[in-house]
This record gives structure tokens, C-alpha cells and sequence, in this order.
């Protein structure tokens, strides 16, 4: 006779069941607050990175040296124009031939093509032609300290400045703007070339004749012992009134070697994003042998008309273009709040 056994599990103590029902929702309980946390903080992790991507897209130019000529409309009057950063003193000015004093302008020369939107001021500075073809000029004096940062041998500094190709009578003949030794010299002939009396100095200048249908063309420009030059190659703006953001790159090199300057034709700044060294080719170059360590002098001048807004000084081509600026790695923090994202995804499917 076959004895089959049945047995039959015992269900555990009311005790047991209470304890063991107790601890697992103890740790859901226990779990969820973690789970909070990391979905939390990977958010903030998230929330960071794309707070930094949009800064860092967005960022503004860091210039040594700024003009934005935010000042009220009128003359030059060597004291009451003295706001921006990295220069000492007011701007000043003076004539010659019946020329007419540089004047600020309300409304601010207007670029589009800044990451940041349109560059736009709320002011421009403007020398206009008067009934007589004078001259007019205006300069101001740079820091020390600016000075020391961007002019030391073997270093490569930029500038940009906004230049608007307009007429009135007579086209833009002659407009000059240079870093130099002093200001300059505009008692001179319809025809030659602005100089600095003895001096040296570099920078752009713009060529149009006294014809309204003459197109305009800027060229890179260097003044050195007194003469000056302007290069083979040029910008042709054509006959149309136009604004360009111009930058351009100053190569030191040690007294006793050709120093260069290269202008770019900057056209949309967006598409130059992720040159963190500045544009490649420019479209105009010229060398001198100029000794850069006692320039201190930002220097306009004009024989006709121009108008010029937004100038900057800086050591790295992001200094002097505004949005421009290159996204940097996820930190440290931003990768971990990725991982614990999916960590939480992760415990979260588990349950």
C-alpha cells in the first residue's frame, strides 16, 4: 500500500506576514524619494547645459578697447564724449579747409547678421562734408593698460568696426580710421592720403570719388614715418550705400620686421561661429615696418564724408565680434545629470 504524503505549506504567522508586508513598503516608500531626486537633479543637469549652450551661443564680445558712441547728438567737443572702455580722456576734433566737425548722430549704424540679432546702437559718429571740400578729423586717447595689451611684439591683436558707405554730396573720399601715434593730418590735397605727421599707425581706408555713381572701396591701410599707404587689394562696396562690419587682424613683429594687417569682410557672423580664430582668407593685406608698442591713439579722418560705429579692440577675434562665440564641453555636472536621467529611467521601468 502506497502512502502518499500531502503536505501542505504553512502559511506564515500573521507576524511574519506584517513584518515582511512592512519592510517592502518600506522600500517603495524609500525608493521613490530617490527615484524624485535623481529625475530632479538630472533635470537641473539638463536645464544647466542647455542654459549654457544658449549663453554660450549668444555670448557677447569681451573688447580691450570699445567706442559704441552712445552720446547725445552734436559736435565733437573734446570733453563731454568720453564714455566707453579702454580709453582715457573725451574724443576731440578739428578741421581745416571749411571742413565740418565730426558730429554724433542719433541711431546707431545697424548690422544683420550677429547671433545676437541685429548690432544696433543707439548712437553713430558722423563727419560731414560742408560747402567747401575741407577736411575733418577726431581722435582719443587709448589706456595704458590697453596700450600694454595690444601692442606687445609676437602677438596677433583684431579690431572691427562698423562703416557705413553713405554719400551725400560727394562720396567717401578719404575716410580713414587707424590705431597710431597721434591724430591725423588732414591738411592735405583732395587726393592724398591722410597721414600722421611724423608718426606711424594702421587701420582701413575708404576710397570714393567726388562722383555720386563712383563705387566705394576699402582697402588696409599704414602709416609709417610720416607716409602712408594703402593696399593693392580691396573691398569693392559698389555704388550702393551700404554697412559693413569690417575686422581686421594686426600681426607684431619685432622693430626691424614687416608688421601686417588684414582686413575680412565680415558678412554673417553666424556662418563663422566655429571659426574660434577668425575668418581665413582676407580681402586685403598690407605689411610695415612699424613699431606698434607706442601706439595710444584712436584716430578718424575724412575729406568728404563717413560715418563709423561700434569699434573694438581685442587679443582673439570673438573679443571684437559680437554673438560670436564657440559651445564648450559638457561639464562634469551636466554628464552626470545625463546619467542619472537615465538611471532613473531605468529604475523606473523596473517597477
Amino acid at each position: 500500500m502506497n502512502l502518499q504524503t500531502s503536505i501542505t505549506p504553512m502559511s506564515p504567522e500573521p507576524e511574519t506576514r506584517n513584518r515582511a508586508a512592512s519592510t517592502t513598503k518600506e522600500t517603495t516608500m524609500n525608493t521613490r524619494p530617490m527615484t524624485r531626486s535623481l529625475f530632479i537633479f538630472a533635470l537641473i543637469g539638463l536645464i544647466a547645459f542647455a542654459l549654457t549652450v544658449k549663453a554660450a551661443s549668444l555670448a557677447p564680445s569681451n573688447p580691450t578697447v570699445y567706442e559704441g558712441f552712445n552720446y547725445s547728438s552734436g559736435a565733437v567737443d573734446g570733453s563731454t564724449q568720453n564714455g566707453g572702455t579702454g580709453m582715457s580722456g573725451a574724443w576731440s576734433t578739428s578741421t581745416t579747409d571749411g571742413g565740418t566737425l565730426y558730429s554724433m548722430v542719433s541711431g546707431g549704424l545697424t548690422f544683420n547678421g550677429a547671433t545676437e540679432g541685429s548690432l544696433v546702437t543707439g548712437g553713430s559718429v558722423r563727419a560731414k562734408r560742408s560747402t567747401a571740400p575741407g577736411g575733418a578729423e577726431m581722435n582719443r586717447a587709448i589706456t595704458t593698460v590697453s596700450q600694454g595689451a595690444l601692442t606687445a611684439d609676437n602677438t596677433s591683436v583684431w579690431f572691427s568696426v562698423l562703416v557705413n558707405t553713405e554719400r551725400f554730396s560727394a562720396g567717401n573720399e578719404n575716410g580713414t580710421f587707424v590705431l597710431g601715434t597721434g591724430a591725423l593730418d588732414v591738411n592735405t590735397p583732395d587726393g592724398v592720403l591722410p597721414s600722421i605727421t611724423g608718426g606711424e599707425g594702421v587701420g582701413l581706408h575708404i576710397d570714393g570719388l567726388n562722383s555720386g555713381g563712383s563705387p566705394f572701396y576699402i582697402h588696409a591701410y599704414a602709416i609709417d614715418g610720416g607716409t602712408s599707404a594703402k593696399s593693392g587689394a580691396y573691398l569693392d562696396t559698389g555704388t550702393t550705400a551700404g554697412v559693413y562690419l569690417i575686422a581686421g587682424r594686426m600681426d607684431w613683429a619685432p622693430n626691424g620686421s614687416d608688421d601686417t594687417i588684414s582686413l575680412f569682410n565680415i558678412t554673417d557672423t553666424v556662418a563663422l561661429a566655429s571659426l574660434s580664430g577668425g575668418p581665413a582668407t582676407p580681402f586685403a593685406t598690407i605689411t610695415a615696418d612699424v613699431d606698434q608698442t607706442l601706439f595710444d591713439t584712436l584716430a578718424i579722418a575724412n575729406r568728404q564724408v563717413s560715418s563709423l560705429d561700434e569699434i573694438r579692440f581685442g587679443l582673439t577675434f570673438a573679443d571684437v565680434v559680437p554673438g560670436l562665440a564657440t559651445i564648450p564641453e559638457p561639464s562634469t555636472i551636466i554628464l552626470a545629470g545625463l546619467g542619472l536621467l537615465g538611471l532613473a529611467f531605468r529604475r523606473r521601468n523596473r517597477k
